[in-house]
């Protein structure tokens, strides 16, 4: 992989779950993974005579420190940052500050649960990132799965009993969208299927008997959003796709929220999380 094929991929979209419900869900997975696997595993040696407690009062610090570590530093970041654009880099540079954090912190408080006279020795908090980037990298990874998985269920059980049984579109109309005095565009609200983002370009695809079309413009999905608001069977789905409900043959879940077969694409249409609630009152 050269250079350029890895900042592709690392500035690639990665779904963000680390909010709301989804940031409590995650850790109380982490919790719970966590204890199970520090007393159960034991992933690394342990010397008994240091201990100043049991061992699974040990544990429970451990873990304790490092789900409140991560609970607070993704509190923060959905404070100061802006996650509607996260990234994979992003995602990744996240949680190798809060593995960092576990270990330092789990160094910082040695002289509470272990007897030793270089708890606070460099080679010390080596070995105690080290171990939280091993084991807990492996418990994140364990926990984020856990969550998915169960977003996946909650939204296929969903997905399974959303139907579409009247048209929302209006009749079919020419809708005049204005790029500037100059520049102005069509669209027809009949043949619309969706129109797909990116930057400051849309792309939009219609069907008509024979084929389908897509055509590129310079205008934003935010716009034409704004533009559209007026037709409800046009819906915005995702902060990057707009799509036709009409023309919608089959929603299925995932753990972002739902993907739309729409009728003369080859591509699906996702439904991100947030807008779930919304794409559900409409089929009601």
């Amino acid at each position: 992989m050269n250079i350029n094929n890895l900042q592709r991929f690392l500035n690639t979209d990665h779904p963000y779950y680390h909010q709301g419900k989804g940031l409590l869900l995650i850790g109380a997975c982490l919790f719970a993974i966590g204890f199970l696997f520090e007393y159960f595993i034991v992933p690394f040696p342990r010397n008994p005579s240091e201990h100043l407690f049991e061992y699974w009062v040990i544990c429970l610090v451990h873990v304790t420190v490092a789900t409140l570590l991560y609970l607070i530093f993704f509190f923060l970041v959905n404070h100061l940052v802006n996650t509607q654009r996260w990234k994979r880099y992003k995602e990744f540079f996240s949680v190798v500050a809060v593995l960092f954090l576990i270990g330092f912190v789990n160094w910082l408080i040695r002289d509470v649960i272990y007897d030793n006279p270089y708890n606070h020795s460099l080679g010390i908090l080596w070995e105690e990132v080290w171990h939280a980037f091993l084991s807990g990298g492996v418990i994140l990874f364990l926990a984020l799965n856990v969550y998915t998985h169960f977003l996946q269920r909650k939204h296929e059980k969903q997905a399974a009993h959303i139907h579409f049984n009247k048209t929302l579109s209006a009749s079919d109309r020419s809708v005049k969208i204005e790029v500037d005095s100059d520049q102005q565009f069509y669209i027809d609200t009949g043949s619309f299927l969706c129109a797909r983002s990116e930057g400051n370009y849309i792309e939009v695809f219609s069907s008509t008997s024979a084929e389908t079309n897509r055509t590129v413009y310079r205008f934003t999905m935010n716009a034409l959003e704004q533009r559209l608001k007026s037709y409800p069977g046009l819906f915005r789905s995702h902060r990057s796709y707009m799509v036709n409900i009409d023309k919608i043959q089959q929603v299925e879940g995932n753990a972002q929220g739902y993907m739309l077969q729409v009728e003369n694409l080859d591509f699906p249409v996702p439904v991100s999380r947030g807008r779930i609630e919304a794409f559900r009152k409409l089929a009601d």
